[in-house]
């Protein structure tokens, strides 16, 4: 019979993070998440309801009224779940934070890795923290790819564990750390004996399973932590952050757990977007055939430089080497070809990691611009629809250069040419008529039989920040919390 794995969870405001969270972990092959909310605000307890629509995941909230400690919550979400896990006959159940990723070095499943601890009732895995990657802001990239810089085996903190454990044999909770099993046997990641000490290990080891914890993160993601957790077990100091902001050893995850997740993640945003439109619209829209017709393109300059972003800081270039950028594309609705919406592509879809554009004083995931046709040639121009600039391309001598929305005219060097592409979305319906909330919303209904996910992605970041984030505050909208 195959083996059951669960994880139980207790969390609190991690929007951002849990959809990452739960893609990697079903990715490595978690059958069953057990989830405690403690009250988010932020949308993360209507996410996870959401979801669980399509992976199996209990959720619930926790009991602020009867249970005022935070720790004594956490201890109970943990219990419960250890509870459930055994009347439901599963084999092992671990118990994380949102900030804990499981990493596996060789196995290509949890399943493949528990095999070898048929002798044991519980396994404790170091961890290995991670520093913020020199990120300042907060990341829409999901976690298991943002951050890739983690600490030495000399920080004290990388002898201490989390605990996987068969539910049946769970006698007893000592910490988020450790689980009391009967019989009394556990095992390090490398199936040694560790039953005399478990929470905190002689050895750090970072060979076969090790647990990613990812404290820090990026400075934005820190201090929203210690304003949630002030007073709680979290200091009005920097102390925290400089003791674990640890960038010393680059180590990026596995690419065929990267590539797996990226996809469950993507269902876990369709499911959401689903939601949110059944909530406002009252309609789930029909599942339609990716475009095969050219409206997708990739863009060159009239000298056949690539356009495309500049890898480390995100900002859109043109290169003669293609290599030297990550590719962006257009798309062109064929009900309105006179503008043109530039993406990143990403498993697939849209990416809702924002790019710049320098001129644009916009930090989105899609732009969208004026396409005008040069008169008697196949070249087009782009225009900002904001400012009225047109974007320019200079040739600065460099291997690549910034391309800027700062031209009054348009010149024969600010020319481009756009290049149909083989990659196949749902675009369907332009949301060119979007011009404020009001609009945004009647686009919704107006197309609500058809409206496909990367239709919706285009519409939402036609909006303001201010109009986002109105949207986002609503009960309906703290599905979509993440966008």
């Amino acid at each position: 019979m195959t083996m059951k794995i669960a994880l139980a969870l207790f969390v609190k405001n991690e929007n951002q993070n849990i959809l990452s969270w739960l893609a990697w972990h079903i990715a490595l092959g978690i059958n069953k998440f057990f989830i405690h909310d403690d009250h988010s605000t932020d949308g993360t307890y209507e996410i996870l309801k959401a979801v669980s629509n399509i992976y199996d995941i209990d959720v619930e909230l926790s009991d602020t009224q009867n249970i005022p400690s935070f720790y004594w919550r956490q201890a109970q979400a943990f219990q419960s779940g250890c509870q459930k896990a055994a009347d439901q006959d599963y084999d092992w159940i671990g118990f994380l934070d949102a900030d804990e990723f499981v990493s596996l070095e060789i196995d290509q499943t949890l399943q493949d890795y528990f095999e070898k601890f048929s002798d044991y009732n519980g396994v404790s895995l170091n961890w290995k923290i991670y520093g913020s990657s020199y990120r300042a802001l907060k990341t829409k990239i999901p976690t298991y790819e943002a951050y890739n810089w983690h600490c030495n085996k000399d920080l004290d903190d990388t002898s201490l564990t989390k605990c996987f454990i068969r539910p049946k044999t769970y006698n007893g909770y000592i910490n988020p750390h450790h689980f009391n099993v009967t019989p009394d046997k556990y095992a390090d990641a490398n199936v040694n004996d560790i039953s005399e000490k478990k929470e905190k290990t002689e050895n750090v080891i970072w060979e076969a399973a090790w647990i990613n914890h990812y404290i820090n993160r990026s400075m934005e993601d820190f201090l929203e932590r210690v304003r949630n957790r002030l007073n709680e077990d979290i200091p009005d100091s920097t102390f925290r952050w400089n003791h674990f902001e640890r960038n010393e050893i680059y180590q990026s995850e596995r690419q065929d757990f990267i590539n797996k997740a990226n996809e469950i993640l993507l269902s876990i945003k369709k499911e959401c977007v689903s939601h949110y439109l059944f909530n406002i619209t009252k309609h789930i829209p029909q599942s339609t055939t990716p475009n095969d017709q050219n409206i997708i393109f990739s863009l060159q300059t009239i000298q056949h430089n690539k356009i495309g972003l500049e890898k480390e800081e995100g900002f859109l270039y043109h290169a003669a080497n293609h290599q030297k950028l990550k590719k962006i594309y257009g798309v062109r609705y064929k009900d309105n070809p006179s503008i043109i919406y530039l993406f990143q592509y990403n498993n697939n879809t849209i990416s809702n990691v924002p790019f710049n554009i320098r001129g644009i004083e916009k930090f989105i995931s899609t732009y969208q611009l004026i396409l005008e046709p040069v008169k008697d040639t196949n070249y087009f121009s782009l225009k900002s629809p904001y400012s009225k600039k047109y974007l320019s391309f200079p040739q600065d001598g460099n291997e690549i250069s910034l391309i800027q929305a700062d031209r009054d005219e348009k010149k024969e060097w600010e020319f481009i040419k756009i290049v149909p592409e083989t990659i196949k979305m749902n675009f369907i319906n332009s949301p060119s008529s979007i011009q404020d909330l009001y609009s945004f919303y009647h686009y919704l209904y107006k197309n609500k039989e058809t409206l496909s996910y990367e239709d919706f992605i285009l519409a939402f970041n036609l909006l303001t920040f201010e109009e986002k984030r109105e949207i986002q505050r609503q009960p309906d909208g703290k599905i979509i919390s993440w966008l």
